[in-house]
């Protein structure tokens, strides 16, 4: 077959050739379609990238505090510190002049070697630091309590569920472990831990609905107060021991129970005089400007 022949027959069954031969604005398409196609794999590839990367920061950032398990350690709490875990802050929130970190929280009877024989405790870790990045101080106003729905928080928080605190500041974040009555048996509820900037409870803070007993920050607030929701095993509520409680707090609240308390702890020997409760009824006791305790007559 000549060249002549050969033009020929490509000429003739140029219908067929086409089907199996792509024309060159057709595989200039298909390049193009791959230039696309290897772009959006790198632009994948770069954006999960840097999610993992602000991932990686954001779990870098929160393991900057020590775990509720170190914080025990630190503070010599070596029995309680096994109670606790050595994972990430479940929640951070920042308000105001402040930001806190709520470590852990765990419950427990005599888990605290600071402690005799103690019925059921509740125990949190907080790590608090302050926005500006100035270190903290133990001068520095802060109030931890726990807050609970349904109970007026003025009369119900850390100071009448027989709290106490022990706290120390390490890299400029203050490193804090509070303790108060079990709040299991109100595990019904919703159940509160507030972080404020003040010494003692104050209704600024917070609201407080007396027809639904809900608590929520009062954003009108000046100051911090921070309020973390604590999880809880609801089936550890009691209704019945949780009456008993708070009659034990009403009882303390109005007084009632000072006689019997005394009673208690001096026994039968008739240690005070028979006019001593008459006596302490008209002691005051109060705080002045600097958070002193100041006792005054009434």
């Amino acid at each position: 077959m000549n060249l002549n022949e050969f033009e020929e027959k490509i000429k003739a069954h140029g219908q067929n050739v086409r089907k199996y031969i792509a024309p060159p604005f057709d595989i200039e398409r298909e390049e193009l379609n791959n230039m696309r196609k290897s772009k959006k794999i790198i632009t994948s590839f770069l954006l999960s990238a840097a999610l993992i990367c602000a991932l990686a920061v954001t779990v870098f950032a929160a393991y900057n505090y020590l775990t509720a398990k170190q914080t025990a350690e630190e503070l010599d709490y070596h029995i309680l510190a096994e109670s606790f875990n050595n994972d990430a802050p479940s929640e951070i929130i920042t308000d105001g002049k402040y930001k806190a970190a709520l470590l852990g929280l765990t419950f427990g009877k005599n888990i605290s070697e600071f402690e005799d024989v103690i019925p059921d405790r509740t125990y949190a870790a907080i790590a608090i630091e302050k926005t500006d990045g100035s270190d903290m101080t133990y001068d520095d106003e802060i109030l931890v309590t726990p807050l609970i729905e349904g109970l007026k928080p003025w009369q119900y928080n850390i100071y009448t569920m027989d709290g106490g605190r022990q706290s120390k500041i390490i890299d400029g974040v203050l490193y804090t472990i509070v303790e108060f009555d079990s709040v299991e048996y109100f595990a019904d509820r919703h159940i509160y831990l507030a972080v404020l900037d003040q010494t003692f409870y104050t209704t600024e803070a917070y609201n407080y609905d007396e027809k639904t007993g809900v608590i929520s920050v009062n954003e009108g607030y000046n100051g911090t107060n921070i309020l973390f929701e604590l999880k809880v095993d609801k089936s550890k509520a009691n209704p019945n021991k949780a009456a008993e409680y708070l009659d034990k707090i009403d009882k303390k609240i109005n007084g009632d129970d000072v006689s019997d308390d005394l009673d208690e702890e001096l026994g039968e020997s008739g240690a005070v005089g028979e006019n001593y409760y008459e006596e302490i009824k008209h002691i005051e006791i109060s705080t002045d400007e600097n958070s002193n305790f100041v006792i005054r007559e009434r």
